[in-house]
């Protein structure tokens, strides 16, 4: 993996046994798949404006999902234009899979078992998988408020400068406000413009 993303898991998980191979020093390993600071080969992405609500007793957050979603779609676009991206999405819960497979339609997710968040070995398993880039999306507050190896990856991405708000990303910003006029969660910080794509819908 790109030594941006093996510096966390490699302290919290091996105690800095593991060395990077030469291979992935190179700048030729280095991809870069959509245009924009958020995208490097590692990101916590802060989506903080949706509110969880369940699916039976799963948790779900449709604003994430409505992030993810518009992620996936210009990766599929990149994929189809340019270069082949093959890309893995890895969710908690169960009620958020289920969200997240109903936007994307055909496309199999694959669920883990409530308790994900919680246990150190999958953890470490969903944040080494990846090859070239690794985007983690989340509430970070929630995610600091855990009390697991969340809280210290939200703070390993903030003191690393891989840390960002949905909100600093233009096209996600569309996302994130189309996604609250849809669900009646308009909040006026996110500016006026979204009053304007109500009136195009």
């Amino acid at each position: 993996m790109h030594p941006s993303r093996s510096l966390f898991p490699n302290k919290d998980f091996y105690a800095s046994q593991i060395q990077d191979g030469p291979n992935v020093k190179k700048r030729s390993y280095e991809r870069r798949f959509l245009q924009g600071g958020v995208y490097n080969s590692y990101s916590f992405i802060d989506v903080s404006k949706g509110k969880e609500d369940h699916e039976g007793t799963s948790p779900r957050n449709l604003m994430e999902v409505a992030v993810i979603a518009k992620i996936l779609a210009e990766l599929f676009e990149e994929s189809a234009r340019s270069q082949k991206v093959s890309v893995g999405v890895i969710s908690p819960y169960k009620g958020q899979v289920l969200a997240i497979q109903q936007k994307l339609g055909s496309i199999v997710l694959r669920k883990s078992p409530v308790g994900f968040l919680s246990n150190f070995q999958r953890t470490n398993v969903a944040l080494t998988r990846a090859r070239y880039c690794l985007w983690i999306l989340g509430n970070s507050t929630t995610l600091t408020d855990s009390g697991t190896i969340w809280r210290s990856l939200v703070a390993d991405a903030k003191s690393c400068r891989r840390y960002y708000n949905a909100d600093e990303d233009p096209m996600l910003t569309q996302v994130v406000r189309g996604a609250s006029i849809e669900r009646g969660e308009y909040d006026p910080s996110l500016g006026f413009d979204a009053l304007r794509l109500r009136k195009h819908k």
